[in-house]
């Protein structure tokens, strides 16, 4: 058989075996490119030696695993082993194919040693194709004929020199070549390029050995080698991920992993369709921080890029809006602009009261939210209201009608309608532990959930529980509020009436001196 036909036969078989993100043939039939992916050992991962290295990794959002005192990297995916490959007249009856084996992991020495094996498995086979011989061995065969070990301790020397000896360069000569990273081309100027170093230019971002010109290490930074293994491990689990089926736990159907997404910290795996009705209704609610795994007793939360892949630009907007304004709630030293049109936020200066909005430029005062008054107290502080009630209550005639013509009869009035709101609530309530919300309890046991960042906690004690097991605080022998979990039910319940009997009740004459008197008495 000719050797021609030999060569469009090896084409067609690998074309057929393998997918076109593995194989690639030029329209030529001539050359082509494999993208060949080792088969690694289980808890495959990766020595982070060098300090760059394992910044790289934190920058990028993952977080290495401490063991014996060294970072490990978890990866179940590493970059491809690429070669380049061409056909001469005389493939197979006399020589085997012109290649290059590039690699972003390998040292160039690795990589040349793996060239001279290539040779060697030829040297066995000559006369037959060799392709899958050579793309079997280094897939299944290459780690442990290198000789490489878990974790992977990478070489980092080559990639240090080569990048100190291009920067150099650049000083000198800002036209450097760049590294050939797409498949051999098919015109007749690749031919002649192939044929005369095989087919790969070393250039910027390319690092040749001296053994073996056939090897090539195209990564030119530790910092583009770190990113290049993590984002590819990234996408080959996300392909993974989109190729296979999944049963989603909320309408109970069986749908491919393209049309599903899974929480990242708990694995748990959901239809699309139902995750964007879920999250929609959430985020419309305001329950921005709800976002959590449908899963019982599960918290994982949705990540932004996650919400933002599901709902529309103007629900993920308001995602957005809530969400920051729920972080800026929580930051004692941030507070808003007061005026109802900017609502910008503000940054309070230590031991100062006053705050000056960055947006409208507005200075107001960060405790009564006021324009700013220097050193003037707050007309609407704690301590003025009481002095205020104080002075209102025991005054004469002349003092009431200066009062309210100071402050203004409505003033007055809302502020003890206030100060009655605030003491109902201090009485019947009590504060989140984790996000300080007011929670009053109507009835049941003394576990409680907080409405708004649905926290549990124990009433007796204010103490945070345990998202998984919230009733293990109750049943510790060592904690204060052992089989106390129904302390104080049926008493609530007794003097709850009588409680709300105590308070007088504010009516159209309430602002007469007997009713406002009684009043005061309470406060």
């Amino acid at each position: 058989m000719p050797d021609s036909e030999d060569q469009e036969d090896e084409l067609m078989a690998l074309s057929s075996i393998y997918e076109e993100r593995v194989f690639v043939a030029a329209e030529n039939k001539k050359e082509g490119q494999f993208a060949v992916n080792v088969v690694l050992p289980e808890k495959f991962c990766v020595k982070l030696e060098d300090p760059t290295a394992l910044g790289v990794a934190l920058k990028s959002g993952v977080k290495p695993v401490k063991e014996d005192g060294a970072d490990l990297l978890l990866l179940s995916y590493l970059p491809p082993i690429i070669i380049f490959f061409q056909y001469p007249d005389d493939y197979p009856s006399v020589n085997a194919p012109r290649f290059t084996v590039s690699c972003k992991w390998l040292s160039p020495k690795q990589i040349s040693h793996l060239c001279s094996h290539l040779d060697e498995l030829w040297e066995e086979n000559k006369g037959e194709v060799i392709l899958f011989q050579w793309i079997q061995f280094l897939q299944d065969e290459s780690f442990s004929f290198l000789g490489l070990e878990v974790p992977l301790q990478l070489d980092y020397s080559y990639v240090k020199s080569f990048t100190r000896s291009v920067s150099k360069k650049d000083e000198k000569d800002e036209e450097s070549t760049k590294v050939n990273e797409t498949a051999v081309s098919s015109s007749s100027e690749s031919d002649e390029r192939m044929a005369a170093n095989a087919g790969i230019v070393c250039g910027k971002g390319a690092y040749a050995a001296r053994g073996d010109d056939r090897a090539v290490q195209d990564v030119a930074s530790v910092t583009n080698l770190i990113h290049s293994l993590i984002q590819h491990n990234l996408e080959e689990k996300q392909r993974a991920f989109d190729a296979g089926f999944y049963h989603c736990q909320i309408c109970f159907e069986e749908k491919m992993g393209s049309e599903c997404l899974s929480y990242p910290h708990c694995g748990h795996t959901y239809c699309k369709d139902c995750l964007t009705e879920y999250f929609n209704v959430q985020i419309t609610e305001g329950n921005v921080k709800a976002l959590c795994c449908p899963e019982p007793k599960c918290d994982s939360q949705a990540s932004q890029s996650q919400v933002r892949s599901l709902v529309s630009e103007e629900t993920f907007a308001r995602y957005d809006r809530l969400l920051l304004q729920m972080s800026l709630d929580g930051m004692e030293d941030v507070t808003s602009c007061p005026r109802t049109s900017c609502q910008c936020p503000v940054l309070k200066e230590e031991n100062s009261t006053m705050a000056v909005c960055p947006s409208c430029h507005f200075a107001f005062c960060a405790l009564c939210n006021m324009a700013y008054h220097g050193v003037s107290p707050c007309r609407l502080r704690k301590a003025d209201i009481r002095k205020l009630k104080e002075e209102y209550s025991n005054g004469d005639e002349m003092t009431k009608e200066f009062l309210e013509k100071k402050y203004g009869r409505k003033v007055i009035r809302r502020i003890l309608e206030d100060s009655y709101s605030e003491m109902w609530i201090d009485k019947h309530s009590r504060k989140c532990p984790a996000c300080s919300s007011n929670i009053q309890k109507i009835d049941g046991c003394n576990k409680m959930t907080c409405g708004k960042c649905h926290a549990y906690f124990c009433w007796i004690c204010m103490k945070v529980l345990s998202k998984m097991n919230p009733y293990e605080h109750f049943k510790d022998f060592n904690s204060p509020c052992h089989n106390l979990l129904f302390l104080g039910l049926e008493e609530r319940g007794r003097n709850e009436d009588e409680e709300d009997d105590d308070y007088p009740e504010i009516g159209d004459n309430w602002f007469q001196d007997d009713n406002l008197e009684q009043f005061l008495f309470y406060l």
